[in-house]
């Protein structure tokens, strides 16, 4: 069983539990293009600069790169302690 069938289950017993998070993203084929005719720096400034739209793993788990420079990259993330349920 999915953590997703897991958690609809969960849902449908216990929906005074139940959170919902609704995720706008972006196909990332066309980012991907893009950023393999660019260096790997010139693709995280562009991330950074939301010149690029982030990629859907980074929607999902709330984390995009705010500082990059040759040799370091910093991630800001907002975890959360709740189950979500992706619709």
């Amino acid at each position: 069983m999915t953590a997703d069938e897991v958690a609809l289950r969960f849902a449908e017993e216990q929906p005074e539990a139940t959170r919902r998070r609704e995720l706008v993203w972006q196909d990332p084929m066309p980012s991907a293009g893009a950023g393999a005719e660019m260096s790997g720096i010139d693709y995280m400034r562009a991330l950074v600069a939301g010149e690029m739209p982030s990629p859907p793993i980074a929607v999902t788990m709330r984390f995009a790169p705010i500082e990059v420079e040759v040799g370091r990259a910093v991630f800001e993330g907002a975890p959360t302690s709740t189950c979500m349920i992706l619709t």
